[in-house]
């Protein structure tokens, strides 16, 4: 799933000549649906890829290199944590930042995963208004980083 269908207003934060990428680690096939639907809408400067385990978003994470993984916890090879701990490495470098998505934010995978480097846990189900809040949150924190990295 890509979403290069359109550009950025040249006010939004995402107006910067590369386009950020985001891979969305999800089994839901309705999930992945809704979140490329609304990152077309409201972020049209993100590209988006989908995996849909756990397996598939570490090749994708390792090779196509995104800015940011949104990673479900639940996955039917594995969970979250096992991917944060797979990337860890990476994670540590500043290579992408990682998001949890879960219904269950209390899960002591959650606090491991954190600890081990993930940036933040975001509640499922989403709603479309908070989650244009964290993806802008998030976006402008990975824009601060690089600018620091330079």
């Amino acid at each position: 799933m890509n979403t290069q269908n359109g550009r950025p207003h040249p006010s939004h934060p995402l107006a910067a000549p590369r386009r950020e990428r985001v891979l969305y680690v999800e089994d839901d096939p309705v999930g992945a649906e809704l979140m490329g639907a609304l990152v077309d809408h409201m972020f049209p400067g993100i590209v988006l890829r989908l995996a849909d385990c756990m397996v598939e978003g570490v090749v994708q994470a390792r090779t196509w290199r995104p800015d940011l993984i949104l990673l479900d916890m639940q996955l039917p090879d594995g969970d979250g944590l096992d991917m944060v701990r797979e990337l860890a490495p990476e994670i540590a470098r500043g290579e992408f930042c990682v998001v949890l998505l879960t219904a269950d934010r209390l899960a002591p995978s959650v606090a491991k995963a954190l600890a081990l480097g993930a940036l933040a846990c975001w509640s499922k189900p989403l709603h479309a208004g908070l989650l244009a809040q964290q993806m802008a949150t998030v976006m402008e924190h990975l824009l601060t980083v690089r600018r620091q990295i330079r």
